[in-house]
């Protein structure tokens, strides 16, 4: 062996613009040039450990990303987050040989996977998600693609679609299992519709074409209160990470924080065990749309419902968090689990399991856009007396507000007297009576022997209560949503209901497509 100088026992990473530069000039490729363009210069950090789960690491709450520790990150040098993101359970993040860009406020749901270069070419390539994107359940984005933009309106991408290659504009939305090919770019204020397959930029923004329709307002709206309810479980979940001073903590945030002693922490350093296995939800401390506290609760070997205990609950081998009840015990329910399962009643709640009889891999339960609303009636009916003539008025009016309300119940009475303008005495009261009401917006209950094979998604939402009665099947990659099926039924793999009641010991075809208890077509790819 020849004698030479000593390598250098140190590694540099190289800076993440250099990396970038170097795939930008090291070939030609197929990748569209605005692709290529955002992904050399969108900023951002790497979400590599320490900067899990809580992104960067001792961020404040009111900026912190979250990442749920059972998230898959490959390659993460090569992948950048920016502010106020939630990438919840089970997310697949893939970066291999190529780059993944999150901008800010935005989530990438449970079970969706990105995947930066599926097909291993060189040069530049990867997949931008923009600032207010929602990338919903079990959704498959495959480089290169781009979604959103810095800045952008409200985006979103349902749950089981397939983003393949594509670009996905800002205030664009696609439906549910629905594929966007290779080269095709949806405008802004199109929606791709539910099951449909879209192969050419024409299909995606004419409507005639019969692939897309325009966004409604109401539309906007939902995907404009799902990133802000995203980015407010993220300050919530960064928040229950970060809120035990039995971990210690630091004085301050920053690339070097300076470690102090936990009484006087201002950022503590978190623990895994209040955001694993089966636990809290945030709570309404700090998310305004949730109760004041959720638990998931299990037959004990007593009879009576109970939390698990802090070894129990952190191990417990799926996501489950918040008000979820199981008429069974925690062992029956892990016999019935299939692996990475996600029960998320953080949103939408409280969701009610009579039993489980079997969950294929990867499946999610929970529900968007949910959660606690309060309604305040106000009623003022004011009496006066002048002259020996009494003259009545009653006033209501009534507020709902996102939360519990903050005002409190009762009556109050104020009494006045005097003079009037003419010389006349009076006397007068003003009641007042305010009646307050909290509903749990979203509520999922579920039957006996319920079964819901790989890749399923059941979604809950504000406008009504989801009700699955016994013995109901939900097929392999299907998508529920808002709707109450029947005792006894059977849903097709892959497919799609919406807002809709199945009858007790319906079948639904494989693919099939209802939506308002109206067939309206089916998956397309």
């Amino acid at each position: 062996m020849g004698i030479g100088k000593r390598r250098d026992p140190r590694s540099f990473r190289p800076r993440e613009e250099r990396l970038e530069d170097r795939l930008v000039m090291s070939s030609q490729n197929s990748v569209p040039a605005e692709i290529r363009a955002i992904l050399a210069h969108s900023p951002g950090g790497s979400p590599i450990r320490p900067n899990t789960p809580v992104f960067p690491l001792e961020a404040p709450s009111a900026t912190a990303s979250f990442i749920d520790p059972t998230v898959t990150i490959r390659s993460g040098g090569r992948a950048t987050l920016g502010q106020k993101d939630f990438i919840a359970p089970f997310v697949t993040l893939d970066a291999t040989r190529g780059l993944i860009k999150i901008g800010s406020s935005s989530t990438i749901q449970d079970h969706a996977k990105l995947i930066a270069n599926p097909n291993h070419q060189s040069g530049l390539t990867g997949i931008f998600v923009g600032d207010n994107v929602v990338i919903l359940d079990g959704a498959v984005i495959r480089g290169a693609s781009a979604i959103g933009t810095v800045g952008g309106s409200a985006t979103m991408i349902g749950a089981n679609a397939l983003i393949d290659n594509a670009i996905i504009e800002p205030g664009a939305i696609v439906g549910a299992l629905a594929r966007v090919g290779p080269g095709v770019v949806v405008p802004t204020g199109y929606r791709v519709l539910f099951g449909a397959n879209v192969t050419t930029s024409a299909q995606g923004s004419d409507p005639s074409l019969g692939k897309v329709v325009r966004v409604t307002s109401s539309e906007t709206a939902t995907a404009t209160r799902l990133v802000a309810d995203n980015v407010a479980l993220a300050s919530g979940y960064t928040t229950l990470y970060q809120g035990s001073s039995a971990t210690g903590g630091v004085s301050s945030a920053g690339p070097v924080p300076v470690p102090i002693s936990a009484g006087g922490s201002t950022i503590f350093f978190g623990a895994l065990n209040t955001v694993l296995g089966a636990s809290n939800e945030p709570g309404s401390r700090n998310v305004n749309f949730e109760p004041a506290s959720g638990t998931p609760q299990f037959l004990s070997a007593a009879g009576p419902l109970a939390s698990l205990g802090s070894n129990a609950s952190f191990h417990f081998p799926a996501r489950v968090i918040g008000a979820v009840t199981f008429n069974q015990t925690p062992g029956q329910v892990i016999a019935a689990l299939g692996r990475g399962d996600s029960i998320r009643a953080d949103e939408g709640q409280p969701f009610t399991f009579g039993s489980i009889a079997r969950l294929g891999n990867g499946v999610s339960i929970h529900s968007p856009g949910g959660g606690v609303q309060g309604t305040t009636t106000t009623t003022v009916t004011t009496s006066t007396t002048a002259g020996g003539t009494t003259t009545t008025s009653t006033t209501a009016s009534v507020a709902t507000s996102t939360g519990a309300p903050t005002v409190s119940a009762g009556t109050t009475t104020v009494t006045t007297s005097g003079t009037n303008a003419q010389g006349v005495t009076f006397t007068g009261t003003t009641t007042t009576t305010i009646a307050t009401r909290t509903t749990n917006l979203g509520a999922i209950n579920v039957g006996r022997s319920f079964r819901a094979l790989g890749g399923a998604v059941v979604l809950g939402g504000p406008g009504a209560t989801s009700n699955f009665g016994d013995g109901v099947t939900i097929g392999a990659g299907a998508v529920v949503f808002t709707s109450s099926i029947g005792s006894g039924s059977t849903i097709g793999n892959r497919a799609y209901i919406a807002n809709s009641t199945i009858p007790a010991g319906s079948i639904v075809p494989a693919g099939a497509i209802i939506i308002n208890n109206t067939i309206v077509g089916t998956v397309q790819w």
